[in-house]
Order: structure tokens, then C-alpha cells, then sequence
């Protein structure tokens, strides 16, 4: 796993610990779906099947909620810090994480990173 993608999962526990943290498909959908448009990211495992990550960004990519694909995180991995077998997506749903996610992601691409 990357540094970035490190510290992004430390962020995806913090908002775990915050309550503003949704794990699965089913719960992602619910807060893709949800009427606040603000605030909201999702992470999607480097590993997910196809098709439900043609959902998941489609749905996303309508309500322009950012999406946020790991690159060498897979479900396994990601289901490992949350106590499950796997786990294909995450969603947040607090802004001012988010907006700190956002800047840090941009910060890594302007150096060139993943």
C-alpha cells in the first residue's frame, strides 16, 4: 500500500470512530442516495467486481460525490481494518474530513504520486 493510501485508511478510521462512516455496498448506496450533497467521498477497493463498481460510480458520478479508487488496497485488505472478510466500498459522510481527504489527494497528484 502506498503512504497515501495508508493515511487515507487512517482517515476512513477516524471517520469510523466519528460515526460518519458507511461499509458496504448496501450502506454506501443508502448515503450516495441520502438528499444531503455535500460532504460525502467514496472508496472503492482496487479489487471490486465490475459491475458494482459501474454502480457505484454511476450513482456517485450523478450526485457528483468524489470517488476515491485504491490502487493497492484490495477487498481482503480492506475488510481486514474493519474486522470483515472483504469489503468492496466505503463512503464518508462528513465534509470537513472530506474536504482534508480532497486537498491531500491533490497534493500527491500535483508531485506526481498516485
Amino acid at each position: 500500500m502506498t503512504r497515501l493510501e495508508t493515511w487515507i485508511l487512517n482517515m476512513i478510521k477516524m471517520a469510523r470512530r466519528q460515526n460518519t462512516l458507511a461499509v458496504g455496498i448496501q450502506s454506501v448506496d443508502v448515503l450516495i442516495m441520502s438528499h444531503k450533497t455535500k460532504g460525502k467521498m467514496v472508496f472503492l477497493a482496487q479489487d471490486i467486481p465490475q459491475k458494482i463498481s459501474k454502480k457505484i460510480e454511476d450513482r456517485s458520478e450523478t450526485r457528483n460525490i468524489p470517488i476515491y479508487r485504491f490502487q493497492r488496497c484490495t477487498r481482503e485488505e480492506l475488510g481486514a481494518h474493519f474486522g470483515k472478510e472483504k469489503i468492496n466500498v466505503v463512503g464518508i459522510d462528513q465534509e470537513s474530513l472530506v474536504n482534508g481527504i480532497q486537498q491531500r489527494i491533490r497534493k500527491e497528484q500535483e508531485k506526481g504520486g498516485p
